[in-house]
């Protein structure tokens, strides 16, 4: 695989949310009633595609595209000036490490250019893309196959060499259609029931199945303070599997944390990044003071002891009792590792 094609929307920013918050008010002020049911079919095409649908739903609208388009992105800036950036936790890391391994990287998204660019300086991940390609560049929108097939030309690849990740239907269609390898997350139709014999509150769970298709799995979490465990490590990091995440905190979030990675499928080795830690705010941050430089990183196949060592690295920037962090002993409890290092041979190594 040579090159990974990014969607936009919902995959690098969480705006999916935010656009049908907006087709809504400006429906309901021409009073059109737009459910989510019907805005749904929609996520992943472009803005035109969606007024056509409109049309052939309500009638003629009552203002004409063009208006409705400027209007969408003044009401689109309002909420984004109130309520700040939809950022998602973890795209600048990510995206900053795909390209430092090597691969092509590209953005093809239904957005307009002007809008994929500002988005992607926002990020400060610009950089990291050797093109972008909007659907406005291509014939056919998705689910047709055009934008990727185009951004694979961009970048000089073949299908075959291409990973798409994506987020709607459309996009998904589109990718699969450009005979590309797609990595979708957002269906619950791609996660899998597995049962948890093993767990305390969470008996079964669903899945992706990436991860239990996989031959080898690999858990790379970025230590950082949060809000409801105290700290995401390893084992935090493992509720980005499952698809029902609401479950683990009405039902004991520490617990549920612990009962998950009891899972059969267990990653084959934990890779903490403590390079930059976020001491406080997290998971999100609100500024880069709630970032520290501390340059470290802990690799261990037993879960509980990688992620004991790093909470014992993360009290030398703030505090954070071990106690605190109660999945680290129910962990233990469950006989998923241990958080006793002196059992092991620990091998430290400087730089």
């Amino acid at each position: 695989m040579k090159a990974i094609i990014f969607d936009m929307d919902g995959v690098l920013i969480n705006t999916e949310p935010l656009h049908f918050k907006c087709w809504k008010v400006l429906m309901e002020e021409d009073g059109i009633n737009l459910t989510y049911d019907i805005y749904k079919p929609c996520i992943g095409s472009t803005r035109e595609y969606l007024i056509q649908l409109l049309e052939e739903r309500f009638g003629k609208l009552k203002r004409d595209p063009d208006e409705l388009l400027k209007k969408m992105q003044q009401k689109k800036k309002e909420i984004v000036e109130r309520d700040g950036f939809p950022f998602l936790s973890g795209v600048k890391e990510a995206v900053s490490k795909l390209k430092e391994a090597g691969y092509l990287l590209a953005v093809a998204s239904s957005s307009p250019t002007d809008v994929i660019e500002e988005t992607l300086n926002v990020l400060d991940v610009r950089d990291c893309f050797q093109s972008i390609t909007s659907g406005r560049e291509v014939a056919e929108p998705k689910p047709a196959p055009d934008v990727f097939l185009r951004a694979m030309e961009k970048l000089g690849v073949s299908p075959q060499e291409c990973l798409i990740i994506e987020d709607s239907t459309n996009g998904g269609k589109a990718a699969k259609a450009a005979g590309a390898k797609v990595m979708p997350a957002h269906l619950e139709s791609y996660y899998k029931p597995v049962d948890l014999p093993s767990g305390k509150k969470m008996k079964k769970a669903k899945v992706h199945e990436a991860i239990l298709n996989c031959d080898v799995w690999i858990n790379v979490p970025i230590l950082k303070n949060h809000g409801g465990a105290n700290l995401t490590i390893s084992m935090k990091n493992h509720m980005g599997i499952v698809w029902d995440r609401g479950f683990f905190h009405q039902n004991d979030l520490q617990q549920c944390i612990a009962d998950i990675c009891t899972l059969q499928k267990k990653a084959a080795l934990n890779v903490v990044d403590a390079y930059r830690i976020m001491k406080t705010n997290g998971p999100r941050g609100r500024s880069a003071s709630d970032v520290v430089l501390a340059k470290g990183l802990f690799i261990s196949p037993d879960i509980v002891a990688v992620d004991t060592a790093a909470a014992k690295f993360f009290n030398q920037v703030r505090e954070m009792p071990l106690d605190t962090v109660g999945h680290l002993a129910k962990g233990e409890a469950l006989k998923v590792g241990t958080m006793n290092l002196d059992k092991l041979n620990v091998k430290r190594i400087k730089m």
